[in-house]
């Protein structure tokens, strides 16, 4: 490997795994989170294939540009933009292939990777399910089932899991029952628990046989959002302002928004219930509720705008923030909505309030994300 390479090498895998120094904490201006396709292939030997990068969360900025490299013994050649081709070495092993996200400025601001397996005949891979899920801020409390499945092949008799995590930010997730960030499992499942502090984690997964040998692997990027971040303007005497300070919150029940079915009302109730990170009062931990009513059997959707006060609760379109009072109206719009592979979608929004209610002054304003799991 040239110098100039293993440089770039470096460089990349310093932004993929690093401390995060400089990266967005706006859930407005996330990360660059870049994906990789095909995802942990194998190839054979000195087999040429191209490989294409996507931004999963996030979006190359203006002027931007991506930088690709490669650790380990393979080449690259004919790299475009978002595509590079990838041409395997002589001999079976295992390269990292990264993709690095630069700003005008060639100032990094995110990027992806992705294991290439180089093996003769014919080879088991993986993949992990879901792919680059969402995950609320947490301190063990936020979680994602995480399931590794063959593609092509048959796993192993007698073989095993080794699961790893790495990290963008300072601090990681880690795996529930072994409280660290790796973990070894004879099922083909793990259970990743989010840190606090939004970030950007890597799972990686190892299939191993009864030997110990690496067969297969796999990866996906796991994005742990902030779930509620709001202000207070004015002279405030909101019931909300006096409960809860400008800032972040998050929820305590997984980042996952409930579905429930309300009979007769016509409508499915879409709840994001948040929790106070730092309370104003020592020892006691807020929840604030935001509760949108959709249509049912309807998905939420972008552009939809829920409305507390001008529509009757429990109906379609309605919007209940409760421990918000002394306003005349919220409203609440959904900014973008990216559907899971699990089938779960992913909800941004910002809501503000209007008018005051005698005896109240100031207004409130934010954003926030949750996941919502539908049962139809």
């Amino acid at each position: 490997m040239s110098t100039r390479l293993l440089v770039l090498v470096t460089a990349a895998l310093l932004t993929l795994a690093g401390c995060g120094d400089g990266a967005p904490t706006d859930p407005a201006t996330p990360r660059v989170t870049m994906k990789i396709a095909p995802d942990s292939t194998t190839l054979s030997r000195s087999q040429r294939k191209v490989f294409r990068a996507s931004a999963v969360s996030g979006s190359v900025p203006a002027g931007g540009r991506l930088v690709w490299a490669v650790l380990g013994s393979g080449t690259l050649s004919g790299a475009a933009g978002d595509s590079v081709t990838y041409v395997a070495p002589a001999a079976d092993g295992v390269d990292t292939l990264t993709v690095q996200v630069l700003d005008a400025s060639s100032t990094p601001v995110g990027g992806g990777a992705t294991p290439v397996r180089t093996a003769s005949g014919t080879a088991l891979a993986v993949a992990i399910s879901p792919v680059s899920p969402h995950v609320e801020s947490q301190t063990g409390a936020g979680t994602q089932l995480l399931v590794v499945t063959p593609t092509t092949g048959t796993i192993p008799v007698g073989g095993s899991y080794r699961w790893t995590i790495t990290g963008a930010g300072a601090t990681t997730g880690l795996f529930s029952g072994s409280s660290a960030t790796t973990a070894t499992t004879t099922v083909n499942n793990a259970t990743y628990v989010s840190p606090a502090g939004a970030t950007t984690d890597t799972v990686r997964v190892e299939v191993r046989n009864a030997s110990g040998a690496v067969v297969a692997m796999a990866s996906t990027p796991v994005l742990v959002f902030p779930g509620l971040v709001w202000a207070n303007t004015g002279a405030n005497t909101l019931w909300a302002q006096n409960n809860y300070g400008n800032g972040a919150y998050t929820s305590p029940g997984g980042g996952l928004g409930r579905v429930d079915l309300n009979a007769g009302t016509g409508a499915e109730q879409v709840s994001c219930v948040y929790q106070n990170l730092f309370p104003v009062r020592l020892s006691t931990f807020l929840q604030f509720n935001v509760t949108l009513y959709a249509p049912r059997n309807v998905r939420v959707k972008a552009g939809d705008v829920f409305v507390q006060g001008a529509t009757p609760a429990t109906t379609p379109g309605a919007l209940s923030m409760p421990q918000v009072s002394g306003v005349n109206s919220i409203t609440l719009t959904v900014s973008s909505v990216l559907t899971q592979s699990d089938g779960a979608d992913f909800l941004t929004f910002s809501f503000t309030t209007a008018g005051n209610a005698a005896g109240y002054t100031g207004t409130m304003s934010g954003t926030g994300q949750c996941v919502v799991r539908y049962p139809f």
